[in-house]
């Protein structure tokens, strides 16, 4: 991947979707040490009181909370790469890359 994501100019598909959802879970589990189950849990509530959204553009992916908080971000060309690579991505991998990206790691 480069510094600048090449453009995704079609909607997201099925596979692209489950490892967003996917994304949003780990991201959520590992943010507040809870287990992917109980963060499966914790979104799917908070989806039914106030609906989270997926939205973006030909460039950029977002998971948003009803008021605009941002879950998940990640490029189209990411996500699209590894949802059709054919390749399994693992929790302990996301995780090491959602760790890599957190503010504050020092990394």
């Amino acid at each position: 991947m480069t510094d600048q994501p090449t453009p995704i100019n079609r909607p997201l598909t099925d596979d692209e979707r489950h490892l967003l959802a996917d994304l949003t879970i780990w991201c959520i589990a590992e943010q507040t040490g809870v287990s992917d189950d109980e963060a499966a849990r914790a979104l799917d509530e908070l989806h039914q009181k106030s609906p989270l959204q997926m939205e973006g553009d030909a460039v950029n992916v977002y998971v948003k909370t009803s008021n605009g908080h941002v879950i998940v971000h990640c490029t189209r060309e990411w996500l699209a790469f590894h949802a059709h690579s054919g390749g399994q991505l693992t929790s302990e991998e996301l995780r090491r890359v959602l760790r890599y990206d957190m503010p504050g790691d020092g990394t």
